[in-house]
């Protein structure tokens, strides 16, 4: 069943990266902060070393994961999952580990979620407009784990709707680019304030605050593992997400106002 665990007891080979002096070309990539985003590598923007020591020595393997021990207050401990094969190493900002006995695209998620998130801040220390969180504190992270068939469907169900998300913004773009070539001053329409069913009453919000209500459900949701019916939970937190879901579409739609 589920359990509370340690990142430390699920993850291995936590490692700081490479500290030397990157070059603007040559034969291995070096990754930085800057190239983590929303959980994943960003190959854009890379620095490169031609050091043979170095490679060998911080050289990354598919599914390792990269946590961003130093950066602003707002950014440290964003964490991306590797999933190349390509020859790569990672800079000294960052700390490299490898999950054991555990989905590496679940741990992903459970780092880039609003509960780490509210950690990081909690154990961050602050010094000169930076913040560190340093890798034995990384260890110490606290989460549930569910057993790895569980897992499994999490991240199935995570990435169908980020997927979900994905192509309704790139329908929304096309349909904003067509929409402001044809009629400039036109609004979209489904701007009116929407009905939220709270304990079967209905109540008219803003779409900010359906978002937020959603958000907290699900987290609660989620804190409350272990302590009820977990098929019960589930099915909540589903619900919830598949909400959430078409309110953030909805917002994405609302047009600016004028």
């Amino acid at each position: 069943g589920w359990k509370w665990v340690r990142l430390g007891e699920i993850c291995e080979g936590f490692m700081y990266g490479t500290s030397a002096k990157s070059l603007p070309s040559g034969k291995c990539p070096v990754l930085r902060m800057g190239n983590i985003q929303n959980g994943k590598i960003d190959w854009e923007k890379l620095v490169y070393t031609n050091n043979d020591e170095e490679i060998e020595k911080y050289l990354l393997k598919q599914y390792d994961l990269l946590f961003n021990r130093t950066n602003s207050r707002e950014m440290v401990g964003k964490t991306a999952i590797f999933e190349s094969t390509q020859k790569t190493i990672y800079a000294g900002y960052l700390v490299r580990f490898r999950p054991i006995n555990s989905n590496p695209y679940f741990v992903n998620i459970v780092l880039n979620s609003k509960t780490h998130r509210e950690w990081c801040n909690e154990v961050k220390t602050d010094a000169l407009g930076q913040s560190n969180i340093n890798a034995e504190k990384l260890k110490n992270f606290i989460t549930p784990l569910p057993p790895l068939a569980e897992q499994k469907e999490i991240v199935a169900r995570v990435e169908k709707h980020l997927q979900t998300i994905t192509q309704l913004e790139t329908q929304i773009t096309t349909r904003e680019t067509t929409t402001k070539q044809k009629h400039p001053k036109r609004r979209l329409r489904g701007e009116v304030a929407l009905v939220c069913f709270a304990t079967s009453r209905s109540f008219c919000l803003h779409i900010d605050e359906h978002i937020k209500i959603l958000d907290n459900a699900i987290c609660q949701n989620i804190d409350l593992i272990g302590e009820k019916d977990r098929g019960f939970l589930s099915q909540n937190i589903l619900a919830q997400l598949r909400n959430f879901v078409e309110f953030t579409y909805i917002k994405i739609m609302k047009p600016d106002e004028d």
